[in-house]
């Protein structure tokens, strides 16, 4: 099954709905039209500094669409709905490609873990997508969403970086559980140590928080745990936040 990857940037600003909650929708949208089918998307925070335009919080949201058979309709309808969509005053941008048709993805995995940490701009961005095969335009203001919609594209691509979006309601009884309990949620394939990266067996014990969060990890959706004493604790938001950004 082909796999291509769309990824926004610059769409909101601080009183609209998020880029997060925008490419959800538009998700839902292609599948109700037949056009493509979307997956869980992740959030990927860029460099924060003063020389950056940015409307909200400088992170970019990518998911990845297959069930694609008309490349050009789902980038005309992804396009017509950001235009409709966008916020006022913002400047965004879409990135979207074939993940087998990419060329030079070590190019766009340092570019984009370049914009995590550098001023880049819009001829910076033209060019690495142009080298790498991407389709790149902007859809008003200044466009400028478009440097940080093709480093979404190389963050997602390097499969270890950024958190996905929304948290998952989690219960069981008692406290804690066994980390298969998590596993068998469809939008959990793994649980790993924050710290070392060690992978959890299914019978280790986790503490466990009434919302979760999965990040990025080895192109998985993995949920990062702490030690805590002699089992596991699930990490909540603020440290998420701190570790993964």
């Amino acid at each position: 099954m082909r796999r291509f990857l769309l990824c926004i940037d610059d769409t909101d600003n601080l009183g609209t709905p998020g880029s997060g909650h925008i490419l959800n929708d538009i998700c839902l949208h292609l599948q109700e039209r037949g056009l493509a089918r979307g997956s869980r998307i992740s959030r990927h925070q860029l460099f924060v500094h003063p020389d950056v335009p940015y409307t909200s919080h400088n992170s970019s949201m990518c998911t990845i669409l297959t069930g694609i058979h008309d490349e050009q309709a789902v980038i005309s309808e992804v396009e017509t709905e950001l235009r409709e969509r966008a916020a006022e005053g913002s400047d965004p941008g879409i990135c979207f490609t074939a993940w087998d048709q990419i060329r030079s993805p070590e190019l766009l995995i340092d570019y984009g873990r370049r914009a995590k940490r550098e001023v880049l701009s819009k001829g910076i961005a033209y060019e690495t997508a142009k080298e790498c095969g991407l389709y790149l335009n902007e859809l008003g203001g200044t466009g400028d969403g478009v440097i940080g919609a093709v480093a979404g594209i190389g963050l997602r691509l390097s499969g270890t970086d950024g958190r996905f979006r929304g948290k998952l309601p989690f219960s069981a009884a008692g406290q804690p559980c066994r980390a298969g309990d998590f596993v068998c949620l469809d939008e959990v394939d793994e649980l790993r140590c924050a710290v070392t990266g060690k992978l959890l067996d299914e019978s280790d014990l986790v503490t466990w928080l009434p919302e979760i969060k999965t990040v990025l990890y080895g192109h998985k959706s993995v949920l990062p745990v702490l030690p805590d004493g002699d089992h596991w604790r699930v990490m909540d938001r603020v440290e998420l936040k701190a570790r993964y950004n």
